[in-house]
């Protein structure tokens, strides 16, 4: 039988310590007397449960990082967490102000021109109407045209109607139950 070259004996030693084959399964592999491979292992210390304890313990260690990263990750996340919850609090906070104060704003308003309806009616001419009505009206329009684009966005407000249109008053009081609602929703 022709000598093996020693990268054929490397295979043969990692296949013994590292795969765990035994003498027997790879002398049919390797086609290499049993009786030689034992010899060639006793001559170089072939230690086969020595290296799969050293595998093991690597195994273990490498399972244990696993854990200790994943451990650190996740407490390292939880601040992450517990700000991203303080700062969503505090959003939800600062919306219920804002809505308070959009509440207010379109209820000053609405009185506003509620009021300014009533004194009108007193007045003799509409001459004298027109002129306390037409800047109340336009005030009225942009107050609530502007407070359903924050409620509702651009869009939402643009099916609400424009700054001057007179649709702007007649809906006035259904704007200002959408922002309550939504208002009431968000608390």
């Amino acid at each position: 039988m022709a000598r093996l070259p020693d990268s054929e004996w490397l295979k043969i030693r990692s296949d013994y310590e590292v795969g765990g084959l035994s003498f027997g399964e790879l002398q049919k592999i390797y086609k290499v007397n049993k009786s030689s491979i034992s010899r060639r292992a006793k001559k170089e210390g072939w230690n086969q449960s020595e290296v799969q304890q050293v595998i093991n313990n690597k195994v273990v260690a490498e399972q244990q990082l696993a854990v200790a990263d994943a451990t650190l990750r996740n407490k390292m996340q939880r601040p992450l967490l517990g700000d991203a919850l303080k700062e969503i609090d505090r959003r939800v906070r600062l919306a219920g102000l804002m809505s308070d104060g959009i509440e207010k704003a379109q209820n000053a308003i609405n009185d506003l021109l509620d009021d300014s309806i009533a004194e009108s009616r007193m007045m003799p001419t509409v001459q004298e109407r027109a002129t306390l009505l037409i800047p109340v009206t336009d005030a009225h329009s942009k107050v609530t045209n502007r407070n359903a684009k924050t409620v509702f966005g651009n869009e939402g407000a643009a099916q609400q109607g424009g700054a001057k249109d007179d649709a702007a008053i007649n809906n006035r009081r259904e704007i200002l139950e959408r922002i309550k609602a939504k208002h009431a929703a968000g608390q």
